[in-house]
């Protein structure tokens, strides 16, 4: 091979290779940036993540649905109301977000709250994301309030304390308390990503180096 066309290979190899090099950067980025971030697209939310699969998650929950009828939504408040993205039911499968969500309502009839939460997956597990409380009088557009950021104080820290207390504890299974944001690189946790990027960035970066020297040596 001519040295004019070595030098060209070694050229387009370095550009590659740092193209790459670049992209993997950014993807750590976006890893890093994603999971410092609260699961949800509504603001501060409250989340708690549990060691099992959405799916079996979601399952719980109708099972306590079913065991505790007195958390079921009345029918006379959802066929009157409508709920807004519920359609007349106390709950649904959204796909309207690039994460797709199960939204569920639960009614505390001591209170006369209705609470709006959401699943999501979470790597193989899963986690509930607590968004909102409703009041009546309840409205077709949703008469709530959002947690961490309507609520505040006494009314916001009474209102999760009793979603845990007579929700989530009630499900059996262990969950941990994120506040409104999961800690940093929990939703990666248990996966390769992050030892095979930074391998990744380690092998990029030495290829650099050596075909840099190498374009050295055949100037």
């Amino acid at each position: 091979m001519k040295k004019a066309n070595k030098r060209k290979l070694y050229i387009f190899g370095i550009i590659l290779a740092s193209v790459l090099l670049g992209l993997l950067l950014l993807f750590v980025l976006f890893v890093i940036v994603d999971s410092t971030m609260p699961l949800g697209h509504r603001g501060p939310e409250e989340n708690y993540q549990f060691h099992i699969s959405e799916p079996k998650l979601i399952q719980k929950i109708h099972e306590f649905k079913k065991a505790n009828p007195e958390f079921v939504v009345p029918n006379e408040i959802i066929d009157s109301t409508g709920f807004f993205g519920f359609d007349g039911k106390d709950e649904v499968y959204d796909t309207s977000y690039f994460i797709k969500e199960h939204h569920f309502l639960i009614y505390f009839k001591s209170k006369k709250y209705i609470f709006r939460f959401y699943t999501r997956d979470v790597v193989g597990e899963s986690a509930v994301v607590f968004y909102g409380v409703d009041e009546p009088p309840f409205l077709d557009n949703g008469n709530w309030k959002s947690v961490n950021a309507a609520l505040q104080g006494n009314e916001n820290k009474e209102v999760k304390n009793e979603f845990e207390k007579e929700f989530l504890d009630k499900l059996g299974v262990e969950y941990d308390k994120e506040g409104d944001s999961l800690p940093i690189l929990t939703k990666y946790k248990d996966t390769p990503i992050i030892p095979l990027t930074i391998s990744g960035i380690i092998v990029l970066t030495l290829t650099i180096v050596i075909l840099a020297k190498t374009l050295k040596k055949n100037r």
